[in-house]
């Protein structure tokens, strides 16, 4: 099988992601470095190409690469964009339009309408257009599939990906070019980070009426929700239109799409249970006029809404009831118990204890776990049903 002739845009000396591309291309020896338009900077560009093995078709600029390559008999047959996100559309919409094939960082375009755009073209010309969201060239990447293959780590329940970026965040950076595109909006789009991790994001307040999205979707997840007292406790109406609103709209999203459904509620629904710890057929006591009453018995009357799509509407949904969840990125500001030790012990305070002829029955589960459950709940829960997602003995 001949080579393929690839060419890149942007990834100049100095980036991180020209590498990635440059070295993944490598492996599997289907393609040939053939031309490139690396800088911004014509002259450095041109340089580091040339150092690079390009010779001739080191250029200055992708627009001078376009003609140069547009008008050669040994053209490249693809070319990779690595450029900021506010210069994609453009680029790619002209390769395209050129005849060449195109493989475009995420995200592709900024807005959705040059994103659709993009789609009409490609399809007109018979070329294809490619976003990329991972890279199953780093060598990391690699070792841990290979030691997943092994069996090295046993069976893999639960994957933790974080998307750290706390390297850019030094204020010596604020008018770095090959950091600031990421973060201004101008240059990043409205999607951000979101778009670097794959992800589609909408903005929506949940106590309107959410649209159908165009998209098919398979899994609908309710998470929204106003969870802490010293909240809801001056916000009732939204935290109620939250729960009601927002669970009903996205019911009606599973709907269409025939996607299973989970709600996110919570384990207040049972109040002060006599049964520790709790089964899910326990039926606790709600009062219905005091001010926590808005958080509790729309989380309720949510799980009702599950239960009636499911029967009526033929909805495969199911809903947790999450205890008290804790974990990194908790704010110290919040009034739960833990958030308080948790500050108090950082600041040296001394912690106060109000209640001194028992210790309270409560149940604190770790984030990690608290996400295990909930996948677990999406992919095996039936229909219906109610799952407590906790640790099973109290710890305090």
């Amino acid at each position: 099988m001949a080579k393929l002739k690839w060419g890149m845009i942007g990834g100049g000396e100095g980036s991180q992601i020209g590498p990635a591309h440059r070295l993944g291309s490598s492996l599997d020896g289907l393609f040939e470095f053939t031309a490139g338009a690396l800088d911004h900077r014509a002259a450095e560009g041109v340089e580091y190409g040339q150092r690079l093995g390009l010779g001739d078709r080191a250029y200055g600029s992708w627009q001078d690469m376009l003609l140069g390559e547009s008008t050669r008999e040994d053209r490249i047959d693809l070319v990779t964009i690595a450029t900021p996100n506010s210069t994609h559309f453009e680029i790619t919409k002209a390769f395209l339009k050129a005849g060449f094939h195109v493989l475009c960082e995420k995200p592709m375009t900024m807005t959705v309408d040059e994103g659709e755009e993009i789609v009409r073209v490609a399809k007109s010309t018979g070329k294809i257009c490619a976003v990329n969201y991972g890279y199953s060239g780093y060598s990391l990447v690699r070792h841990m599939k290979a030691m997943i293959a092994r069996g090295d780590i046993g069976k893999v329940r639960l994957v933790n990906a974080e998307f750290a970026h706390g390297h850019h965040a030094d204020a010596t950076d604020a008018n770095n070019p090959r950091v600031r595109w990421r973060y201004d909006p101008a240059q990043a789009g409205v999607s951000a980070q979101f778009a670097d991790c794959g992800i589609h994001f909408y903005c929506h307040d949940l106590t309107t009426k959410l649209a159908i999205p165009k998209e098919h979707i398979d899994y609908v997840v309710h998470m929204a929700g106003i969870a802490s007292p010293t909240h809801y406790k001056v916000k009732p109406l939204k935290t109620i239109d939250v729960a009601l609103e927002g669970v009903r709209s996205t019911l009606e999203i599973s709907k269409i799409n025939n996607a299973k459904f989970l709600f996110t509620s919570s384990s207040e629904v049972y109040q002060t249970a006599t049964v520790i710890p709790t089964p899910e057929s326990y039926i606790g006591a709600i009062a219905s006029n005091n001010e926590r009453s808005c958080y509790d018995i729309s989380k309720l009357m949510a799980e009702n809404y599950v239960y009636v799509y499911s029967k009526n509407y033929n909805v495969n949904a199911c809903s947790v009831r999450i205890f008290n969840s804790f974990g990194p990125g908790i704010s110290e500001q919040d009034s739960r118990i833990l958030p308080r030790i948790a500050s108090a012990v950082k600041s040296g305070k001394i912690i106060s204890i109000y209640k001194t002829k028992e210790l309270p029955k409560r149940t604190y589960c770790p984030t990690a776990n608290t996400v295990g459950g909930i996948f677990k709940a999406l992919l095996n829960g039936k229909k219906t049903e109610i799952y407590n997602i906790g640790m099973s003995k109290p710890e305090i």
